[in-house]
C-alpha cells in the first residue's frame, strides 16, 4: 500500500500586492475671502472673487481629493452676496461639496465646509452648542471612498474651535467626538483648532491621548499656519488605521491662515505565518 509521506512546511499568506494611492488633502481657513484685507465688509464682491481665484489657483496646482474649509461664507451681506464654497468648488475642479451654516444672524452665512472630487456620503453638520457670544463654531462631516484600493470609505472632518476661551474649545472637541465616535470609519479630522501643541490645557495632546489620533510632528515650530500670529493653528489628524506620509504648510498667501496639506496612506498589512500542514 502507498502511503503519503509527511509533508511540513511554512509559508505566508500576504494580502495580493495592489499599487496603493495616497489620499491628498487640505485644509484652509478661508477668512470670508478676505485675502489679505482687514474686512471682508470693506471688499466688493469682485475682490472677493479675485481673493477666491487665488485660493482656486492654489487648490488647481496641489490637486488634493478632498479640502476641508473654514469661515467659508454662503450668500452673505459682508462678502459680496454669493457662496464662497460653490466658487471653489468650481474655480478648484471640485465635483462636490459639503457646507455647514453655524451663524445665526440676518444676512449672514458662515461655517465650515468639504469640497471634493470624490462623492460626499452621509454628511453631517452640527453648530456646537457653547461658543462665544457671537462667534458661533461647528463642524461638518461626510464620508468619501478612498481613491483607489483599499476599498474603504473614510470620514472627512473640517472644524472650526472657537478662539477666545480654551474652555469653551474643551467643551466643542468632547461635542465633535460624541458624534464622531458614533460613525465607525477611518477619520480624517482637520481645521482650525485655534490651538498649539504646547498651550494651556494641553488640549491637543488630550484629543491624541483620549481618541487615538496622531499627526505629523507636533513639536514641530517649522509648520507655522497663522501668518501674523505665528503660530500653528490649523491641524491634520487621523485614526490609528491611517499614516501621514508628507505634511506640510503652503507658503502661498492667501489668507491670514495658510493652507496645510498632507498625503495619507493606509497602515501597512501585517504578514501571517502558518506552519505545520501535513498529511
Amino acid at each position: 500500500m502507498y502511503e503519503v509521506p509527511d509533508l511540513q512546511t511554512t509559508f505566508d499568506v500576504v494580502q495580493v500586492s495592489q499599487q496603493q494611492a495616497p489620499l491628498t488633502v487640505i485644509t484652509l481657513n478661508v477668512a470670508h475671502g478676505r485675502g489679505g484685507g482687514i474686512h471682508q465688509l470693506f471688499q466688493s464682491a469682485d475682490r472677493h472673487r479675485r481673493n477666491l481665484d487665488g485660493i482656486g489657483t492654489v487648490l488647481r496646482r496641489e490637486r488634493p481629493h478632498v479640502v476641508a474649509l473654514q469661515e467659508a461664507d454662503g450668500p452673505s451681506v459682508w462678502s459680496g452676496r454669493f457662496s464662497h464654497v460653490a466658487y471653489l468648488a468650481q474655480t478648484g475642479g471640485f465635483r462636490y461639496y459639503l457646507r455647514g451654516q453655524h451663524d445665526y444672524f440676518p444676512g449672514l452665512s458662515h461655517g465650515t465646509a468639504i469640497i471634493s472630487r470624490l462623492p460626499l456620503r452621509d454628511p453631517l453638520a452640527v453648530t456646537f452648542r457653547l461658543a462665544t457670544p457671537g462667534f458661533p463654531k461647528g463642524f461638518v462631516v461626510s464620508s468619501m471612498a478612498w481613491p483607489g484600493p483599499p476599498d474603504v470609505e473614510v470620514d472627512i472632518v473640517s472644524v472650526h474651535l472657537d478662539f477666545v476661551n480654551v474652555r469653551i474649545r474643551e467643551q466643542q472637541i468632547a461635542e465633535l467626538m460624541d458624534v464622531i465616535e458614533t460613525r465607525t470609519r477611518p477619520l480624517v479630522l482637520m481645521g482650525d483648532f485655534n490651538s498649539v501643541w504646547s498651550g494651556r490645557k494641553k488640549l491637543l495632546q488630550k484629543l491624541i491621548d483620549e481618541f487615538s489620533l496622531s499627526t505629523y510632528a507636533p513639536e514641530s515650530e517649522s509648520l507655522i499656519s497663522h501668518s501674523l500670529l505665528g503660530r500653528r493653528l490649523d491641524w491634520i489628524f487621523v485614526s490609528p488605521e491611517l499614516v501621514i506620509e508628507n505634511y506640510e504648510t503652503l507658503p502661498d498667501l492667501v489668507s491670514d491662515h495658510r493652507a496645510v496639506k498632507a498625503e495619507i496612506s493606509f497602515q501597512p498589512v501585517a504578514r501571517a505565518r502558518i506552519s505545520a500542514i501535513s498529511w
